[in-house]
């Protein structure tokens, strides 16, 4: 796959008061056709001002980005930078009574004449990109009529009818509910690889980032920068390294943030693989971990029927709330 993208001696962050604030330096990264990769990093970790460096925004505090075919990004006009690089940044898009339409047409002024008149291809173009997006119903909507997750669709079918090959999106699901932000990450994989485009998404939804990244950045607010495989990167231990606080931690075996439980008695289980893996989630949460050789056996059967032994008691009953009653009531 061909590199679109590349950097050179990279050194990010800004200028506060005349004295530069380096947030991540000798950075060296690409960005290649048909991948999809996601951005990670606590707040303060330097994603924005990246994705603002990347795509011309900002300049960078040392070292060049080059585009492939068209030099360094810095030198380029911004129409010229236009006609590379689409950007999506975070906020929501208000724009009075602009129509779907109104604004995918606007994705093609680095290619209008002078006078920024549409072509037959522009149109052809915008007609494409709203079949392919399935927004034909709503081309003639006021943007400020659709919801957040149509607002969203919207801005990146404009960023796809700028036809750049690179595509980089600043948190697209920040105001979005769960089936919309699913419905956007898989539609962004879907594009990176249909339409061979080089995308680049800064995002704070970890499991939905798993779920469809090719590759993953991760910032640290010490400086660290590691790109891989995302699997990888967990395995090797940079997602403890980068997210892990006193409250806070990656388990990497689940992929999922937990914050530490108080453990007051160890609980031998046995369920069904699912069952296993919610009830072992509720018991944890009231202090009870996993222990194999513990004298506290539940045993609970899919349709959550379940016996507590405690050495020669025996308990019996139906549903996770009543078992943490009854455990409850056995040691208070």
């Amino acid at each position: 796959m061909k590199k679109v993208l590349h950097t050179k001696g990279l050194s990010i962050g800004y200028s506060s008061r005349g004295r530069k604030k380096i947030l991540h330096e000798d950075i060296e990264l690409g960005l290649q056709e048909g991948k999809l990769v996601c951005l990670l990093g606590p707040n303060g970790a330097g994603k924005s001002t990246l994705i603002r460096t990347l795509s011309g925004v900002q300049a960078p505090l040392k070292g060049e980005i080059s585009l492939e075919g068209a030099g360094t990004l810095n030198e380029l006009h911004p129409r010229e930078r236009a006609r590379f690089i689409s950007l999506v940044l975070t906020e929501k898009a208000v724009a009075g009574n602009l129509r779907v339409e109104e604004l995918l047409a606007l994705g093609r002024y680095p290619f209008t004449n002078w006078a920024g008149q549409l072509l037959p291809e522009d149109h052809q173009h915008i007609e494409e990109i709203l079949d392919d997006l399935k927004l034909g119903l709503l081309r003639k909507e006021p943007l400020y009529t659709l919801s957040d997750g149509q607002q969203q669709k919207a801005m990146i079918a404009r960023a796809l009818v700028q036809n750049g090959q690179i595509i980089i999106l600043d948190e697209p699901t920040a105001h979005l509910d769960i089936p919309n932000k699913i419905g956007i990450m898989r539609m962004l994989r879907d594009i990176a690889k249909s339409r061979n485009k080089a995308i680049l998404v800064a995002t704070h939804e970890v499991d939905l980032a798993l779920e469809v990244a090719d590759e993953f950045w991760l910032l640290g607010d010490h400086g660290q920068f590691y790109r891989g495989v995302p699997e990888e990167l967990i395995l090797k231990g940079y997602f403890n390294e980068v997210f892990d606080q006193k409250e806070l931690r990656f388990d990497r075996t689940t992929g999922r943030f937990r914050f530490p439980h108080p453990q007051r008695m160890g609980i031998h289980i046995q369920a069904p693989q699912e069952i296993h893996w919610w009830l072992s989630h509720a018991l944890e949460k009231e202090g009870y971990f996993g222990a194999d050789d513990s004298v506290l056996v539940v045993e609970m059967q899919s349709d959550l029927a379940w016996q507590l032994r405690k050495e020669t008691q025996a308990f019996e009953g139906q549903g996770i709330v009543e078992l943490l009653h009854t455990l409850f009531q056995i040691h208070g």
